[in-house]
């Protein structure tokens, strides 16, 4: 296989990532309607997946949700069921926004990824110099943390034990990592970090060249790339 042929299949695998991502961010999506183009074989096979996902929300006793079928990129199917909360009427619709864990992390790393292919930074730049007020714990540590550091999970650092991101921003989270102490040696221990992801993110949509978060996202969305 050639190196053109593995970046074209890479990009085929993001797509069909990013397209089975879009009905679960709340992106715009084709909703409570399959595509009526696709062969009718294919089409046959989901019948009976809204019985089985009604039945599924029953069972789990989850009052919502937003579904999507992809294959070979197309979208097969796209659907929302559900209300948005427990004992409420607004049902889920294709703006409906979810919480996607860490499935943000891949986003996050394919922004910096497109970032580095373009020549904008690099997987060692040093956090501080997007952000220079960023501190940890120690001197040296804030120094030295690289980005390929945060999105690696080998900072030494584990997340800030305070508020949730339910009370505090992000902003507020990062600066109280000064007062964390490292969980384990620096690039020498695996110590699974949200923030460290939140403080890559933040070092992109700082670069001088970039206009906030989501002058990335074209990069990332654009499924005809």
């Amino acid at each position: 296989m050639t190196s053109t042929d593995e970046r074209l299949n890479r990009r085929g695998f993001i797509r069909d990532v990013v397209a089975a991502g879009v009905v679960a961010t709340g992106a715009p999506a084709v909703v409570s309607r399959p595509l009526a183009s696709e062969a009718s074989g294919a089409q046959a096979s989901l019948d009976g997946l809204d019985r089985y996902v009604e039945q599924a929300l029953l069972d789990w006793r989850i009052p919502g949700a937003a579904n999507a079928v992809v294959r070979d990129t197309r979208v097969m199917y796209a659907k929302s069921h559900g209300v948005k909360e427990i004992g409420g009427t607004d049902k889920v619709d294709e703006n409906t926004l979810f919480q996607i864990g860490s499935t943000t992390k891949a986003f996050t790393t394919a922004a910096l990824g497109i970032l580095v292919d373009e020549g904008r930074i690099t997987w060692d730049d040093a956090v501080v110099t997007y952000l220079p007020h960023f501190q940890l714990h120690d001197p040296w540590s804030t120094r030295n943390l690289t980005i390929r550091d945060a999105v690696t999970h080998r900072s030494g650092f584990l997340d800030y034990p305070g508020p949730g991101l339910e009370i505090i921003d992000t902003d507020e989270a990062l600066r109280r990592m000064r007062y964390r102490a490292p969980a384990g040696p620096f690039r020498d221990s695996y110590n699974y970090s949200n923030l460290m992801f939140g403080l890559a993110g933040k070092s992109s949509s700082a670069h001088p060249e970039q206009h906030g978060p989501s002058s990335s996202k074209p990069g990332c969305f654009d499924l005809s790339r």
